[in-house]
């Protein structure tokens, strides 16, 4: 009875750990996949930011990675109407570094590519340019006594 009573509480014993061991793993897995959405998130942006910056300043540029970088560097080499850059990459930043740098790169040049085939939706007037035919506030004048004139009684 003894013997059976100790084969159940390791058997409980080990449920127990291996449903915990679930619950952890679960668990990383979600972070895993919420930390790499949100990363993708934001290297998009960055890269599209970026590209739209430049752009409108008159650059005409892309990205690759070509091996470790310690800074953007200039390859002297042509992809049609953009020059190529080598873009920041340190592979021994793992597989975090990579992935963001693949995804920043591809939104950039994706950018770009969009700009150079439509450039009047991005290089068109200032925003400010039509304020004159829309309809803008105005402030409102009115006949205030000053507050060092005070009041006559």
């Amino acid at each position: 009875m003894n013997r059976i009573f100790k084969t159940g509480a390791i058997t409980l014993y080990t449920c127990v750990v291996l449903i915990i061991a679930g619950g952890f793993a679960a668990y990383e897995l979600v972070q895993g996949l919420m930390w790499k959405q949100e990363t993708k998130r934001f290297a998009e942006s960055a890269g599209r930011s970026e590209a739209m910056g430049l752009f409108k300043k008159g650059y005409r540029w892309k990205y690759v990675i070509d091996g470790k970088r310690d800074e953007d560097t200039r390859l002297n080499r042509m992809d049609g109407p953009f020059e190529l850059f080598a873009v920041f990459y340190q592979p021994s930043l793992g597989s975090a570094h990579k992935f963001a740098t693949e995804t920043y790169v591809s939104a950039f040049n994706a950018q770009m590519d969009t700009m150079i085939a439509k450039p009047e939706r991005f290089l068109g007037a200032p925003n400010n340019a039509g304020a004159a035919n829309r309809s803008q506030p105005t402030r409102v004048e009115t006949n205030r006594t000053s507050v060092g004139a005070g009041f006559d009684r």
